[in-house]
């Protein structure tokens, strides 16, 4: 991966990266200066993000520091709009019972991680 690997081969090389094999390769996709906005979203939902927001570091312990470190750093990154939205179309893994669950649990839920982004 170099300067000018584009959004598409990022999101492509995240879909396929085994996450066993850790968070370095991760970070430097949303670290990239053409990661979007969808990559991103496609990013905390595979590290399975949804845990963190449904739990919070409650149920975090040290063994996976590493998934708490990539999951709230990428969160604040989402959230804070760090993210453009170009080309890549990504759609929430959720049902709409699922995100009225979500919504309902946790009311201050920034909706960038509920709603699906059209891409072009």
């Amino acid at each position: 991966m170099n300067q000018e690997t584009s959004s598409h081969e990022l999101d492509s090389n995240l879909d396929s990266y085994n996450w066993d094999d850790g968070f370095d390769f991760p970070y430097k996709v949303i670290n990239h200066p053409n990661c979007e906005l969808a990559t991103a979203l496609n990013a905390f939902y595979l590290a399975e993000g949804m845990l963190y927001l449904e739990h919070g570091c409650s149920e975090c312990n040290l063994s996976n520091k590493a998934w708490r470190d990539f999951v709230e750093y990428l969160y604040v990154k989402i959230k804070n709009s760090h993210y453009s939205n170009k080309l890549i179309g990504f759609t929430v893994p959720l049902s709409k019972v699922q995100k009225h669950k979500l919504n309902k649990a946790i009311p201050d839920i920034p909706t960038v991680f509920l709603e699906d982004i059209s891409g072009s």
